[in-house]
C-alpha cells in the first residue's frame, strides 16, 4: 500500500474517545501545513527571481513601481491629453517685481487649499508643512470672511544634475546662505516625473498647483519679511530652489505627449517646459568624470553582489547595447529610448553630458547655466560656493558666514561596504574613457572649457 506520510486514510476516522487518534490527527494536520508552506515558499521564490530584474530597474530609475506582470501599469492608459499636462499652452505667470524670486499673489478662497495635494500622501515632511500652512490660511480668512490673498512662488534656481556628482552636498551648502530658503523636499522631480504621474505609478498626475504648494511656506516667509521692511527700493532678496537632478537627462514619457507624437526622438524635453513658465530661471549643473560617475552610480544603486568584475561585465553589455543602437539610429534617439535604458545594466547614458546640454542650450542662454565639476568643488569648496552665490546674485558673505556654509559635513559619501569593493578594473576604465571621449570633447567645446576633457584622470 502507498504511504501517505504519518496520515493514512484510516486515520481520518475520528473518535473523540480515542486520544491516540486525536494525536495522529494533529500530526497529520501539521504535516499538511508544512507541505503547504513549502509550496508557498517555492512559488514566492519563483516570483521573486522573475521580478527581481524589474525591481532593480525601477530602483535605478528612482520611480515608484506598480507591477502588472513584468511591467508597470501601461502608460497608454494614462490621461496624456489632460489639459493640465499641456504646459506649453499654459498662460504664463506675471511675477511681482517686488520680489527677486519669481512670485505672484493670488486669491485665497478655501480654508483648506491642500485637501487633495498628492505630495502630502507620501511625504510626512510635506504633510506637516501643509497642515501648519492650513492653520495660517484659516486665521487669515477669519479676518476677511469673503476672501484674501496669498503669495505663491516657483524656484529661482534649480540644480538640474547630475546624480552621484555631489548635488546633495552642494544644495545643502547653498541653503546655508542667509538669503536662501528651501522647501521640505530637496528633489521633487515634478517636471521630469511627477506631473505625468510617474512618481505615483501613473495612478494620477500631479497638478502644477500641487507642486507650487510645496513652496508655500517659503512664500509666506517672503511675504511676511517683505511687509515688515522699511526700505523697498530693491526687490526682496530671499530666493528658493530645489535640486531634482533628473531634470538634465530624464524625459521618460516624452513620446506620450501629443506635441511629441510621430517623432523618433523628442522635439520637446524638460528645458522647453521649464522655460515656458520660468524663462529667467537660473540653472546649476554639476558633473564629474563620466567614468567615475558611472562606477559611483553602480555602487549606490545596485543592492547586492557588487564587484569590480560584475561592473566590468555590465559596462561591456551596456556599451555594446548603445554602440549597436547608434549604428542605425542617432545617439540622441538612443539615449531617449526608455526600453533601451531598462535593458542596460548600468546607467551609461547619464554620462553623455553633451547630448543633453545641446537640448538645454537650444532653449536657455548660456549665461543662465552655471556648469561645475565635482573635482574642482572637492578641491576648493570655498571658491566654488562663492562662484555659485555670485551666479545667483546673492550678497557676499562675511568670513563667519562662509565658514558656516563650509563646515557642513559632506553628504552621501561612499559607504564602508562600497569602499570594500575597491576601484574599478583598469581595463574597465580604459573602455569607459574611450567610449566617453568624443562626448567629453563636444561638451568641452560647448562650454569652451578644456577641463571637461578630464585629462588629469588619464
Amino acid at each position: 500500500m502507498m504511504s501517505h506520510g504519518p496520515c493514512k486514510r484510516s486515520d481520518w476516522k475520528y473518535s473523540p474517545l480515542d486520544a491516540r487518534r486525536l494525536i495522529k490527527l494533529n500530526i497529520c494536520m501539521s504535516y499538511a501545513f508544512l507541505c503547504l508552506l513549502t509550496v508557498i515558499f517555492v512559488l514566492v521564490s519563483i516570483l521573486y527571481h522573475s521580478t527581481d530584474s524589474f525591481r532593480k530597474q525601477c530602483l535605478r530609475l528612482n520611480i515608484l513601481c506598480i507591477q502588472n506582470g513584468h511591467n508597470s501599469i501601461p502608460a497608454r492608459t494614462f490621461m496624456w491629453n489632460d489639459t493640465r499636462l499641456d504646459i506649453l499652452n499654459m498662460e504664463q505667470f506675471h511675477f511681482d517685481t517686488r520680489f527677486k524670486n519669481p512670485c505672484w499673489f493670488e486669491t485665497l478662497i478655501s480654508p483648506d487649499p491642500y485637501q487633495r495635494n498628492i505630495y502630502s500622501s507620501y511625504s510626512r515632511a510635506v504633510k506637516r508643512m501643509l497642515e501648519k500652512m492650513t492653520l495660517l490660511w484659516r486665521e487669515r480668512l477669519s479676518k476677511n470672511v469673503s476672501s484674501s490673498y496669498r503669495l505663491r512662488c516657483l524656484p529661482y534656481f534649480y540644480i538640474i544634475g547630475q546624480p552621484k556628482c555631489g548635488s546633495t552636498d552642494l544644495f545643502w551648502r547653498i541653503s546655508r546662505h542667509p538669503d536662501v530658503v528651501t522647501p521640505p523636499i530637496k528633489e521633487l522631480h515634478w517636471w521630469s516625473r511627477g506631473r505625468q504621474g510617474r512618481r505615483v505609478g501613473y495612478s494620477d498626475l500631479i497638478p502644477l498647483g500641487d507642486y507650487i504648494d510645496i513652496f508655500d511656506k517659503v512664500a509666506f516667509l517672503m511675504e511676511s519679511h517683505n511687509s515688515s521692511r522699511e526700505s523697498r527700493s530693491r526687490p526682496f532678496p530671499l530666493i528658493t530652489g530645489e535640486a531634482s537632478v533628473s531634470l538634465f537627462w530624464d524625459n521618460p514619457d516624452w513620446y506620450n505627449y501629443p506635441e511629441n507624437q510621430h517623432f523618433l526622438e523628442p522635439k520637446y524635453t524638460n528645458p522647453d517646459y521649464i522655460h515656458h513658465l520660468l524663462p529667467d530661471v537660473k540653472l546649476i549643473l554639476i558633473v564629474r568624470n563620466p567614468s567615475d560617475r558611472l562606477y559611483s552610480d553602480y555602487l549606490y544603486f545596485h543592492e547586492a553582489n557588487k564587484s569590480a568584475e560584475d561592473f566590468h561585465n555590465s559596462v561591456v553589455q551596456t556599451t555594446n547595447l548603445y554602440s549597436n543602437c547608434s549604428r542605425i539610429r542617432s545617439v540622441r534617439e538612443c539615449i531617449y529610448d526608455e526600453q533601451l535604458a531598462i535593458t542596460a545594466k548600468v546607467r551609461l547614458r547619464l554620462g553623455l553630458y553633451s547630448v543633453y546640454l545641446d537640448d538645454w542650450l537650444r532653449v536657455f542662454e548660456r549665461d543662465q547655466i552655471l556648469i561645475l565639476r565635482l573635482e574642482d568643488y572637492a578641491l576648493n569648496p570655498e571658491h566654488t560656493m562663492n562662484n555659485i552665490f555670485k551666479f545667483l546674485k546673492l550678497r557676499h558673505l562675511s568670513s563667519k558666514e562662509i565658514k558656516y556654509v563650509l563646515e557642513k559635513p559632506i553628504e552621501n559619501q561612499r559607504s564602508a561596504s562600497d569602499r570594500q569593493v575597491g576601484n574599478m578594473l583598469s581595463e574597465t576604465r580604459q573602455m569607459l574613457d574611450q567610449y566617453f571621449s568624443p562626448f567629453n570633447r563636444h561638451f568641452a567645446e560647448l562650454v569652451s572649457d578644456q577641463r571637461f576633457l578630464w585629462k588629469e584622470h588619464r
